[in-house]
């Protein structure tokens, strides 16, 4: 009878832990889309145990040097902590996603990911416009006080539905950025000025237009893709959309009695002064915030996302995120990776403003991916051996029958 170890060797370089990694994605992105739709979701924790099995046994089944072990559980440790003080895993189950990466190559992972978000998108739309899922318009409270109609496309919210377009337009540039020309990144432009006046997300808007604009300005001035000067003003950018964040939950009590900060609020469309005064608890002011966090804390949502990061998971938990999205930013210096640069610093100054990425919902935040592909480089863990195929699927022929990969050897030049 086979140990198990030698079922591990046997199957390791197959399609078979491939399979598994895009099995749990591929449920994650549908946890995702039913959540943004009007359907309603009762397996949704048991399906998030489905999925962190299917990327612990990914990771079962891929090599990693003793280093690389050593730096998973220390990204697993932070969540456990959040964990022990909350009751909240997805601190656990984004550290495990990002391991179960090893070995992937990012943009077909980042391809699958923007193919299964569009067509559930537009899904969405046409099941919400044949009156079968969902309201196409919506009546909301914006800046001016105003109620007026805008267009939610069965997404519930006009912000959400620009969320999505966002996050759409992000994962297109990436995946695509090198083939599209200037008369592309123009009428996407466009499309994004035309999809604000169906759901006047001025958030969100503005950040898809910097997206747009900054991968256009890589593009045309390639020099800038390898100017150490520009990632490092990505890292400054988050330490500045860090400061303020800190600072209006800090400022948020006196919002009502200052007329400088009110003015400031009204910006954030009220964002601030709802931190201290939107319920009893005053969740999300600086008072609040706690080393580690506690279950209470969870029961309240507000926007502002970085605020939203420390108050959930705690300042300390939040400062190990901190750090290694700087890390992340200073990695894609090291692979000049602009796009990567691009994909940051725009969900960086989002999440400033939105909550988006701070979420149950892996699928949400794209810097997982970033960093699932990155992170044994960014710690110095890994060898230079490819474990997994380069295509996504590797199970062939009407039987399943697993092929083996192996990776070509460079030999010594003076080797006879």
């Amino acid at each position: 009878m086979k140990s198990m170890a030698g079922i591990k060797n046997r199957i390791n370089l197959t399609g078979f832990s491939v399979a598994l990694f895009f099995t749990g994605l591929t449920l994650e992105l549908l946890i995702l889309l039913v959540d943004k739709s009007a359907l309603t979701n009762p397996w949704e924790g048991q399906l998030f145990r489905v999925t962190f099995l299917l990327f612990a046994l990914k990771i079962f089944f891929t090599k990693f040097t003793l280093k690389e072990w050593f730096w998973i559980a220390a990204m697993i440790l932070p969540g456990i902590a959040v964990y022990l003080s909350t009751g909240e895993n997805v601190m656990i189950r984004a550290a495990v996603f990002v391991a179960a990466m090893k070995g992937l190559q990012l943009k077909p992972v980042m391809k699958y990911v923007l193919q299964v978000t569009l067509i559930g998108s537009i899904l969405i739309v046409f099941l919400a416009f044949g009156g079968v899922l969902g309201s196409v318009t919506m009546a909301d409270e914006f800046r001016e006080g105003i109620i007026r109609g805008v267009y939610s496309f069965g997404m519930g919210h006009s912000n959400a539905v620009h969320t999505m377009f966002l996050m759409i337009i992000l994962l297109a540039l990436y995946v695509y950025s090198e083939k599209m020309s200037v008369g592309v990144l123009a009428a996407l432009f466009i499309a994004n000025g035309i999809f604000f006046l169906f759901t006047d997300s001025k958030t969100g808007m503005a950040v898809t237009a910097m997206a747009i604009l900054m991968a256009g300005v890589m593009k045309g001035f390639p020099r800038l893709r390898d100017s150490r000067p520009i990632y490092l003003l990505g890292i400054a950018g988050f330490g500045i959309a860090i400061g303020f964040s800190v600072w209006a939950a800090a400022n948020s009590i006196n919002t009502w009695h200052n007329p400088t900060l009110f003015k400031i609020d009204s910006f954030l469309t009220g964002r601030m002064i709802n931190l201290y005064w939107d319920n009893n608890a005053h969740a999300g002011a600086i008072e609040t915030w706690t080393l580690f966090s506690a279950p209470v804390h969870l029961e309240y949502y507000f926007d502002m996302g970085w605020v939203r990061l420390f108050y959930w998971f705690g300042i300390i938990p939040g400062g190990i995120l901190a750090v290694m999205l700087i890390l992340l930013i200073w990695q894609c210096y090291r692979k000049r990776d602009y796009m990567g640069l691009v994909m940051i610093v725009s969900l960086i100054i989002y999440t400033v403003i939105e909550a988006h990425i701070i979420s149950v919902y892996l699928a949400r935040n794209y810097l997982l991916l970033l960093f699932g592909a990155y992170w044994s480089d960014i710690f110095h863990a890994g060898s230079n051996q490819e474990n997994l195929p380069k295509n996504i699927w590797a199970i062939r022929g009407s039987d399943f029958h697993i092929q083996r990969f192996r990776k070509e050897r460079i030999t010594d030049a003076t080797e006879k």
